[in-house]
Order: structure tokens, then C-alpha cells, then sequence
């Protein structure tokens, strides 16, 4: 899985990881901002995984996933 669209910040970034994306696509962003983005994200994401006891980024792909529930068990009220 390939995360793409609105990826401009580490915070980002790590959305997509936990949600399980393996590879990012940054394309938008650095047009915008330009390649400094890519220094930023991989800086925050770096300090993120030793804050979070993380040795690789492979070990926070995906760990959100057990979180989502079916859209029937939310509760909307």
C-alpha cells in the first residue's frame, strides 16, 4: 500500500504509516514547498519513533488498523 494526497508534515506521514501505507508519495508538497519537506518529514518522523520506543519505521506500519471498527458499531448519537 502506497499512502498519496495531503501528505505535507511527519504528523502526516505517520497517519498513513499506522493506517498501513509501506511507501509515501510526496509529490504535491514538495512542488509547494520544496525538497526541504522531505528533510522535515524523515527529521520528525525520526525523533517520533524514538519518542514512541520504535526501532524501524516498519514496526508502525499497519498499527492502527486494529482500531477501526466497521461503520455499523460506531456510535453516532
Amino acid at each position: 500500500i502506497s499512502g498519496i494526497g495531503g501528505i505535507e508534515t511527519w504528523e502526516d506521514a505517520a497517519e498513513f504509516l499506522l493506517l498501513g501505507a509501506a511507501t509515501l508519495q510526496v509529490t504535491t508538497g514538495i512542488m509547494q514547498y520544496g525538497y526541504r519537506i522531505v528533510e522535515d518529514m524523515a527529521s520528525g518522523l525520526s525523533h517520533y519513533l524514538a519518542d514512541q520506543g520504535f526501532d524501524s519505521l516498519q514496526e508502525m506500519v499497519g498499527l492502527a488498523n486494529n482500531n477501526i471498527v466497521p461503520a455499523e458499531d460506531l456510535d453516532r448519537s
